[in-house]
């Protein structure tokens, strides 16, 4: 069975320390990692930092006029971005070859935390989606994780494997959007912290940005042709001016930090929405791992990008 983690950081040490300094979550300068290159442009409300949800009098992330906004209100004009020049070419240099299934059906084993105490979350929903259907509107499979935060899919493997996603919704998260790549041609095993719009929020004020409720985000846990995960940085393919992207360092978010370290993670905050490519590459600029990706608004799309045909 193969097993991948997506729940990566122990965030509570940072958000302590971040409420010990409030002021900065009224500023949106200085992001550190923009891969679009230019300028943004953003207005906050007096009551903290915009965001996705959350209790305020600006209602769930997204209607509140400026000056009302609290923690989670979106209060303000919406971001102004110039266009990005990301570049998602080249090939995946790993010699991968396809591999096709061996049996008519897989099945998907997740286990759920919150991103940020990695507690297990019981109760929420988890659907089974094909790659074609953006809205989920017809799941291949929908269950409810237990007390552990476990829950298990079943889902056709088709000519190629399964190459659709989980769709991970509940009350007090951001939604998640988990996409296995390559396509999953065996029982499957998946550890991922989902988000609250708080963890989301904090990690805007650690890269420098804010968040836009009309955008999405991505965590990426990325690794390379030997399976290490040091060094390796995200092209995002429809990023720009307002997309910022951010890596860790010991087992951290951090702005100072220029590519992976050993959790080989990578966030993108401020995607717009729609189905970009992501590509990961080595420490040369070679390309490691592609695939196509959904991004909706206000949604954490949740990706293991190991190297790819």
């Amino acid at each position: 069975m193969f097993r991948r983690s997506l729940a990566p950081f122990a965030l509570a040490a940072l958000l302590a320390a971040v409420i010990a300094a409030p002021a900065a979550c009224t500023s949106s300068s200085s992001a550190p990692a923009s891969t679009g290159g230019g300028t943004t442009t953003t207005s906050t409300g007096a009551g903290g930092a915009t965001g996705w949800g959350g209790a305020s009098s600006g209602g769930a992330g997204q209607g509140g006029a400026a000056g009302e906004g609290g923690a989670g209100g979106a209060g303000g004009a919406a971001m102004v971005c110039d266009p990005g020049h990301p570049d998602v070419s080249g090939e995946p240099s790993c010699g991968v070859s396809p591999v096709k299934p061996a049996q008519p059906t897989i099945t998907l084993s997740l286990t759920v935390s919150d991103l940020t105490t990695q507690a297990p979350l019981k109760g929420l929903t988890v659907k089974a989606c094909a790659r074609d259907d953006g809205d989920c509107g017809a799941p291949l499979a929908t269950e409810t994780t237990d007390a552990a935060g476990k829950v298990s899919v079943t889902v056709p493997s088709g000519t190629d494997g399964f190459d659709g996603y989980a769709m991970i919704t509940g009350d007090n998260v951001v939604p998640e959007l988990l996409f296995p790549s390559p396509p999953v041609t065996m029982d499957a095993e998946f550890f991922t912290g989902v988000a609250t719009p708080n963890s989301l929020n904090l990690l805007s004020i650690i890269y420098g940005t804010t968040i836009d409720p009309s955008r999405g985000a991505v965590a990426a846990v990325m690794s390379d042709c030997d399976g290490k995960s040091v060094g390796l940085t995200l092209d995002v393919g429809s990023a720009d001016g307002c997309t910022v992207i951010g890596y860790a360092e010991n087992q951290l978010p951090s702005a100072d930090a220029k590519a992976t370290d050993a959790s080989g993670v990578g966030f993108a905050l401020n995607i717009p929405p729609g189905r970009p490519t992501l590509v990961s590459r080595d420490g040369n600029g070679a390309v490691l791992g592609r695939t196509e990706i959904l991004v909706k608004p206000s949604t954490l799309t949740a990706v293991s990008l190991r190297p790819t045909p």
